[in-house]
């Protein structure tokens, strides 16, 4: 499949159309991700997507899943409405790091359901890594970094004050789902500002197969910043709140199951200055404050002790605090080279509590109630790295990095908790890269990149003991941490109406960490020695010209234990997605568009000895839009147009529980103003 989407970028890059003389403006957006400073996707030496607020529009985005279904080497691993794990390249979890504006998402999510703090109404584009970023980034880039750039304040200094924003309404037939949000900007002169929300209502996903239970979600999120521009520097802050119910699909057991006031504080503080003579570009110092409270609510009505008069009710709260600062500096000693090097700390603390009781009588469970599922413990990382980009001859970029780190963990303990208190501390883990771009043409470059990076074991891999979605989770203190070695190499292709990608990639991690079903049906951390993960990423998207264009992507993974030649669990199979067209403007300022896409999966029969087959499927989704105006627009769409029912294979509702979470036909339209 990557051969022949190649194949069919090369001959459509190439084949002059001749029907209409109209020439399409090639976009130029630019990322700040793969390197630390601003370039496009065809100047870099990584794989890298691109995804504009546009774009999360016209999908009529409510959840995080949506943005990824049909990206070239991404994937998303989901339960119901609120829980998902981005994936790249098949690794998922804490393998792939995810920030907001830069600063890594502390919210623990290895080895279970856990809600996704960040709502979509945020974002203003998304910038994907596919690949090892651990040079500017650190722990948790095996896979790949997604950073998430939200909408913030302008970067205006003129005299006067100035205000305006946009408010809109979304609708989902396939959960009776109605979201309202609201974004406005403010400003005086050097001083900007913003603040905004988002109110999501959603029921029970329905599916073909009838109403999932315990898929709900009900929550809201707010946010606010502003900067000051002064001479020469600038000053920036952004703080959000989340507080929602997000169901969780359990078996039939369980009566109710959801995080329960579900809370995510996140405050981020950003200072840049860039008035300085010779060869100093900028120096930027960036600290962040996440407080993440995760209560996961569970009433079990079946196969309960015989003590129990009434419903078994498990109530579990975890606290996370963490606390991130990293100074970095940005030199250009001519006009050859660019460097950028700085530190990056973290600290991190967990503290929990459990309850398992009887709802009709005061009888609580002996062993466990009171017994906190990871005991209080912390965790402290320190790095330091630099990075230069090279041009050689003007047409050789060569981009080397090095990273060094160093993580400390310990936990107190608890006399009832399976690990008692300890002190240990990660050795000295060291990262590299050397990544390449050859431009071949104006038009065609080849790239690639060979990179080494590592993951240290978070602490609920380290010290979690307790109940976690369908079995009991048992952490592991002698835990290893992750190293890898990838490469991957390709070609990039931009002309006036064509761009396209098409690359593999090959990657083995050392001591990868699994969560390993025993036979007494719970699920251990382990280290395996060595696997290894290949495959090969595809794209097109293709202007022909009159309002009409096109686009496709595939994506595919292998995945294997070297030791034992056994499959990973939760890999994608092979994956294409793709669609046409159709645009054009009428009158003043309206515009109109309607677009059809589908995604294909393949069989997924190369599984782990936990995980069930999961048979291919097509599914087919209808979108249009209309722009009345400059201030006003509407955007209509069907999913799954013939109601398809499909398993997905990384849906953690149809592997513990046998059941899709992918809705049936789902009617959906969305109303926005802008002012």
């Amino acid at each position: 499949m990557k051969t022949i989407l190649l194949l069919v970028a090369a001959v459509l890059c190439s084949v002059p159309f001749t029907f209409s003389e109209e020439k399409v403006p090639v976009l130029t957006e630019l990322l700040v991700t793969p390197t630390g400073t601003e370039r496009t996707a065809f100047e870099t030496s990584l794989p890298v997507n691109l995804i504009e607020s546009v774009e999360l529009e016209e999908k009529i985005t409510t959840s995080i899943k949506t943005i990824f279904e049909k990206e070239p080497g991404v994937d998303v691993v989901a339960t119901g409405n609120g829980s998902i794990h981005p994936m790249i390249r098949g690794l998922h979890g804490e393998r792939v790091l995810v920030l907001i504006d830069g600063i890594r998402l502390s919210e623990q999510r290895p080895g279970g359901n856990h809600a996704f703090s960040l709502d979509p109404a945020q974002i203003e584009r998304v910038e994907v890594v596919r690949g090892p970023a651990s040079v500017l980034y650190g722990s948790d880039a095996i896979g790949g970094v997604i950073n998430f750039i939200t909408k913030g304040a302008e970067n205006c200094t003129q005299p006067g004050s100035r205000i305006g924003g946009e408010a809109g309404i979304q609708y989902s037939s396939a959960t009776d789902g109605l979201k309202e949000s609201a974004h406005v900007q403010f400003g005086k002169g050097r001083f900007n500002g913003y603040f905004g929300g988002t109110y999501n209502d959603a029921e029970n996903i329905e599916t073909p197969e009838g109403e999932l239970n315990n898929s709900f979600y009900d929550g809201y999120t707010l946010w606010t910043g502003g900067n000051y521009i002064g001479d020469g520097w600038k000053l920036e802050t952004d703080y959000s709140f989340m507080n929602a119910d997000i169901g969780i699909p359990s078996p039939d057991a369980f009566a109710e199951d959801y995080f329960k006031g579900e809370k995510h504080h996140r405050l981020a503080m950003g200072i840049e200055a860039d008035d300085f003579e010779g060869s100093i570009d900028r120096v930027r110092l960036d600290f962040g404050w996440q407080r993440h409270n995760r209560h996961r609510y569970r009433r079990k009505t079946a196969a309960i002790p015989p003590a129990v008069q009434g419903d078994l009710e498990v109530e579990i709260q975890l606290d996370i605090d963490t606390y991130t600062l990293k100074p970095q500096i940005f030199i250009s000693p001519d006009d050859s080279h660019y460097l950028t090097m700085g530190l990056d700390l973290f600290y991190e603390d967990a503290a929990s509590s459990r309850t398992i009781g009887d709802t009709g009588s005061a009888w609580v469970h002996p062993k466990y109630s009171g017994v906190p599922v990871i005991p209080d413990s912390n965790r402290i990382g320190v790095g330091a790295f630099i990075q230069d980009e090279i041009l050689l001859n003007n047409n050789w970029v060569v981009t080397p990095g090095l990273r060094i780190d160093w993580i400390g963990s310990e936990t107190d303990g608890h006399p009832q908790h399976a690990i008692k208190e300890q002190n240990r501390s990660e050795n000295y883990a060291v990262s590299g890269n050397l990544g390449l771009l050859y431009k071949l043409t104006d038009q065609v470059n080849l790239y690639s990149n060979v990179g080494r990076a590592f993951r240290a074991p978070t602490l609920l891999e380290l010290y979690f003991y307790g109940p976690h979605d369908v079995a009991n989770d048992t952490g592991n203190p002698e835990l290893a941490p992750e190293t890898s070695w990838n490469i991957d190499f390709g070609v990039k292709v931009k002309t006036e109406r064509c761009q396209a990608m098409a690359g593999v990639f090959y990657n083995i991690v050392d001591d990868y960490i699994a969560k390993e079903k025993r036979i007494d049906g719970n699920y251990y951390y382990t280290n395996y020695d060595s696997v290894t993960l290949y495959g090969a990423e595809a794209g097109i998207d293709y202007d022909f010209g009159n309002g009409f264009s096109t686009f496709a992507s595939a994506s595919y993974v292998f995945a294997e234990d070297d030791d034992t030649g056994a499959y990973l669990p939760a890999i994608p199979p092979l994956k294409c997605s793709y669609g046409v067209r159709y645009e054009t403007e009428f009158a003043k300022a309206h515009k109109f568009w309607i677009e059809l896409s589908g995604i294909t999966a393949s069989d997924q029969n190369k599984t782990h000895h936990n995980e069930q087959n999961t048979s291919g499927y097509s599914r087919f989704d209808l979108h249009a839009g209309v722009n009345l105006s400059k201030n006003w627009s509407f955007v209509f769409g069907v999913e799954n147009l013939i109601d398809e029912l499909y398993y997905d294979h990384l849906s953690s509702t149809w592997q513990d529980i046998g059941v899709t979470d992918n809705p049936g036909r789902n009617v959906q339209f969305m109303i926005k103003a802008k002012f």
